[in-house]
Formats: structure tokens, C-alpha cells, sequence
């Protein structure tokens, strides 16, 4: 059973029936309260994707921008690109319907118990047993402290052409950085047509402020260059970026997307990273008859993010000037690839090399010190 039907549970259902797992009995439960119409991911991909046909728009080149430096960089291999709830609905549905044994059901899950043959599902009061479970819905009683991501966004329409279509905004810094680390971003659709979001790290929720939408009125209006226009949709929510507890739940039990700590802390990222875990998955599935058997995240990798959630806490503005210095002073596609976790120590060092050593030495001293190491 797979608990949640969003872009997590949705990716993996469709790895599971376009693979070996295929002629196997999976229900998706979803309670269907998300309007897909709402949601969209934004991520980077340098390779084929089997859920390709779900991406609505992509960009080869990108913008950053800051007080003191901006540039528009060429992203090659890697391309940026926009799924949206919708979009992913429609590519996954066919193999969905493809494998007899797939089915949806529209249900709230209320609660998921290990067992040693198998694991027990509360859906709407009544009890379903499944042989393994995806968690993807099920959240702690507390919410968590620490770090967090809050964003606001809308879908704006420009009555004018105002945007130019073939750039995407990948980050902006010139918005005022109170209340943590906050940048917009800016994906065209079209010339007259945008996603236009903002985004703020901040070292815990009370940490992150109450004029969001007037910092974004700010920034669409420049954006907008004076035409006026519509706002189509609206969004805003607040992420947790502390590392969720054990993947594995139980003997039947594994959490996927962020319930699976799938959302970078560092980046606030989690598509792509859905959908590499949804191979990984499907193929331990094949390979050993469960789900288990997936890669770790390397070490160094987790350390990195520790290290920037650290800064963000006790030194945001390095956060900010960290992110400049690596897209202003390495090629883009490296950056990209480390955000992504595919490069090498060497490369790693290079990256390293740019960072302002000062402030990076004491967040690595802090969170040394705070894991007791």
C-alpha cells in the first residue's frame, strides 16, 4: 500500500507498475483534499526520467542575481524545469491503469501498525493488511523544532508581454533578509505568463516573518515592469527542515518523500530526489522481494547540510553570500551536481575552496560539537 498519493506516493506507484512489481496487488489511498490545480515542483534533471512527459516547461539557462552580482548561466546537461500536480496525474494515470492490480482509493489514513506478516492500515475507520507500506501522509504528534522553509507564491498573468520566457529565475536575493535567509524565484511560462514565488530559510517558524506577500508585491511589480496584471492562483506553507526519523518504520514500514527526509535542508529540493528514490525502491522491490535495500547518503553529504543549517542559525547572512560565491565563482552544471550529491571529493574540494573558510570553521566547530563529535 502506498499511504498519500501526492508527488512522492504518485512517483512511486508509477515506477512500481511500469517495473517488476507490475502484476502485483498496490493500493494508492489518498484523501484527495490537495487540488492538483495548486501544486507544482520546480527541479533540476540531467538524464531521462520515466514521469518526463509530466514536466510542463523546462529552461536551459538560469538567472541569479544579488546586490552585487548577477548573471544568466547556462545550465547544460542540466535542465530546469516545472511538474505540476496536474501534469503528474496525467503521466502517470496510463501506468497506473495499465497494471490490473493497481488501484486508488479515496480514504484518510489514520494510522499505520508494524506487524510481523503484515502491516495494518486505518483508512477511514476501516482496517487494510498490505504486505509492505509507503508512508508518505503520516506526520509526528509534535511538530518538529528547528529550521524551517516558508514560501509564498501565485501564478500571475501579465496583460503585456513582460517576461522573458527562455530564463528562469533561480534565485534572487534582493528582497530584504530579515527573519532568516529569503530569495524569490521566477519561472515564465510564457511571455505574459510566470510563477513568481519567495522563499525564506529561517532558523525556526517564529523565525519567519508576517510581510512575505508585500515582499513578493515588491518583486512582481519589478518583475512586471509596470504591466498590470492578474494573479491567477496563490500558495504558501511552511516545510520542517529537521531530518525526520528512521526511514524504516518497521518490518513493513518505510517512509517516502518528506516523511523520508527526501527534501534537501539545504536547498528545500525534493522532486528529483523523489524520483531517484522511486527507482531505487522499485528496484530493491525486484532485486530482494523488499523495499530495504536503497543507497545511504553519503556522509560528507549530511554534514554539508548540517553545517548550512547551522550557519543559517547562528549566521544567516553567510548563508546568502555562500550561495553567490558558488554560482558567481564555479561553472553552474558543478554547482548544480553537488546540490544533487553526484560529485566526487575532488570536485568537493574545489566547491570547498570558494567558501568563506572563517564562518564555515565555526559552524563545522558548532555542529561537531552539538553531535559530540
Amino acid at each position: 500500500m502506498i499511504a498519500g498519493g501526492g508527488a512522492a506516493g504518485l512517483s512511486l506507484a508509477a515506477h512500481l507498475a511500469a517495473g517488476p512489481w507490475r502484476d502485483r496487488a498496490v493500493l494508492v489511498v489518498d484523501d484527495a483534499v490537495q487540488d492538483p490545480d495548486t501544486l507544482a515542483w520546480a527541479s533540476w534533471s540531467d538524464r531521462p526520467r520515466l514521469l518526463d512527459t509530466a514536466v510542463v516547461r523546462t529552461w536551459d539557462r538560469a538567472r541569479v542575481a544579488a546586490e552585487s552580482w548577477s548573471a544568466t548561466l547556462p545550465l547544460a546537461p542540466y535542465r530546469y524545469q516545472l511538474v505540476t500536480g496536474t501534469s503528474l496525474a496525467a503521466a502517470a494515470g496510463p501506468m497506473l491503469a495499465a497494471a490490473p492490480g493497481f488501484a486508488r482509493l479515496v480514504g484518510r489514513v489514520e494510522s499505520i501498525e508494524d506487524g510481523a506478516r503484515a502491516a495494518r492500515v486505518t483508512v477511514d475507520g476501516e482496517v487494510v493488511a498490505a504486505r509492505f507500506v509507503f508512508d508518505s501522509v503520516l506526520e509526528p504528534a509534535e511538530p518538529a523544532e528547528g529550521p524551517v522553509l516558508a514560501f509564498t507564491g501565485r501564478e500571475v498573468r501579465a496583460e503585456d508581454p513582460a517576461f522573458d520566457e527562455r530564463v528562469a529565475t533561480l534565485i534572487d536575493l534582493r528582497v530584504p533578509q530579515e527573519g532568516g535567509v529569503c530569495f524569490c524565484y521566477l519561472l515564465p511560462m510564457s511571455r505574459t505568463r510566470a510563477l513568481v514565488e519567495l522563499a525564506r530559510f529561517s532558523s525556526s517558524e517564529r523565525g519567519s516573518t508576517t510581510d512575505d506577500e508585500a515582499a513578493l508585491d515588491r518583486y512582481a511589480r519589478r518583475a512586471l515592469g509596470g504591466s498590470r496584471s492578474t494573479v491567477l492562483r496563490r500558495e504558501r506553507g511552511v516545510l520542517s527542515l529537521t531530518p525526520p526519523g528512521p526511514r524504516r518504520a518497521g518490518a513493513r514500514i518505510l517512509a517516502v518523500g518528506r516523511r523520508g527526509g527526501l527534501l534537501k535542508p539545504s536547498t528545500g529540493y525534493a522532486y528529483d530526489r523523489m524520483q531517484r528514490d522511486a527507482v531505487a525502491v522499485a528496484a530493491s522491490l525486484g532485486r530482494v522481494g523488499h523495499p530495504f535495500a536503497l543507497p545511504r547518503a553519503r556522509w560528507r553529504h549530511r554534514a554539508l547540510d548540517a553545517v548550512l543549517l547551522g550557519l543559517l542559525g547562528t549566521e544567516p547572512e553567510r548563508v546568502a553570500d555562500t550561495f553567490v560565491r558558488l554560482f558567481r565563482d564555479l561553472p553552474a552544471p558543478l554547482v548544480l551536481r553537488f546540490l544533487d550529491e553526484d560529485t566526487t571529493l575532488a570536485e568537493e574540494a574545489r566547491i570547498v575552496s570558494v567558501l568563506p573558510p572563517v564562518p564555515f570553521l565555526r559552524a563545522v566547530l558548532r555542529t561537531a560539537v552539538s553531535r559530540g563529535r
